[in-house]
């Protein structure tokens, strides 16, 4: 048989309030060439069930079930068992416009890009919000040398980004997606989605931006942003080591944005510590640890933003003296 062009890959874990939608999403594609793998991912609820009822309606539907093990390895697992020749990734809880793989296949096939990047819209209860790329929709040859696609990659001097560090919104060649997701090391487990996409612009020849679709991301309260983490810090000290020893050598123009990189990454880590109930001893002990580490410390003091980032030039200021009573106050 012939191999799908497109294969969407979702991975589940007690989604059976949402998943339903997710499925409806990709069945109702005005692109009927793809096949949905979906992995069911230990799920202590009605979720594997529900795949294995649409495993019948379906013969584009292909569902596995496995032992928990996480969302990335949920996503290699369906990334594995695929076969189409570009990728897509798409969480339980998000859904996609109806013309996605219609309009991401016809921009694919004019430019034989390696990889596409399509709308994200955030959703929340009351509000949408439509994410804005830095750069013009269009076709960028030769990506890592492409000025204009690294400049901005992991954060501008303004504190934004080129595009959404994210595996949403987003269609990989099958090559790169495998290449750039499985390189991923385990004891990542935060941030490691923007590593993969981080890397898969570095390893692209050509990316196609077209942002006339959307990948619809459903902001939930149950998220980890909303519940927070106790060990926040120590995972994000494993992502930024990573970073700085296998990502940041590989083109010139990512040292300076990695010490900016470092001073957000870290005031999210932040957050996320005093969302999990910490103690402030606890808090305190665990910021010492990291801030101790010599390249964290010296991209805190050396990161450069501009006079109209005043909410990032606060935030690295509330790093380096370790104001952070004072940060919860202002930036609430």
């Amino acid at each position: 048989m012939k191999a799908p062009f497109f294969s969407v890959i979702v991975p589940v874990y007690n989604a059976n309030d949402v998943i339903e939608g997710c499925i409806q999403s990709v069945l109702s594609q005005t692109e009927p060439d793809f096949e949905l793998v979906l992995v069911d991912d230990g799920s202590k609820d009605d979720s594997g069930k529900i795949l294995d009822t649409y495993l019948e309606k379906d013969s584009r539907i292909l569902v596995f079930h496995q032992e928990n093990q996480g969302h990335t390895s949920a996503r290699n697992r369906g990334l594995s068992e695929s076969h189409g020749e570009y990728v897509l990734f798409l969480d339980c809880d998000d859904a996609l416009e109806p013309r996605v793989l219609e309009v991401c296949k016809n921009a694919i096939l004019k430019s034989q890009a390696d990889l596409l990047i399509f709308g994200i819209c955030k959703i929340t209860k009351d509000t949408r919000q439509y994410y804005k790329n830095m750069i013009p929709d269009g076709v960028y040859e030769n990506a890592p040398q492409n000025e204009l696609l690294i400049k901005n990659l992991l954060l501008s001097e303004k504190g934004n980004f080129t595009f959404p560090k994210s595996l949403s919104g987003k269609v990989f060649h099958r090559k790169l997606a495998k290449a750039c997701q499985e390189s991923v090391p385990k004891e990542i487990l935060m941030g490691e989605d923007g590593l993969a996409f981080v890397s898969a612009v570095l390893q692209s020849k050509t990316v196609s931006v077209c942002s006339q679709v959307y990948y619809q991301y459903l902001i939930r309260e149950t998220s980890i942003s909303h519940k927070g983490d106790p060990y926040a810090f120590r995972r994000f000290q494993i992502l930024l080591t990573h970073y700085r020893e296998k990502i940041i050598p590989l083109h010139p123009l990512l040292e300076e944005q990695f010490h900016r990189f470092v001073v957000a990454q870290l005031d999210t880590a932040s957050r996320l510590m005093m969302r999990s109930g910490c103690t402030k001893q606890e808090f305190l002990s665990e910021w010492k640890k990291l801030s101790s580490v010599p390249f964290i410390k010296t991209a805190i003091r050396s990161a450069r933003f501009s006079p109209s980032a005043w909410k990032m030039r606060i935030k690295q200021q509330i790093l380096m003296h370790s104001l952070f009573g004072l940060g919860k106050f202002l930036l609430r």
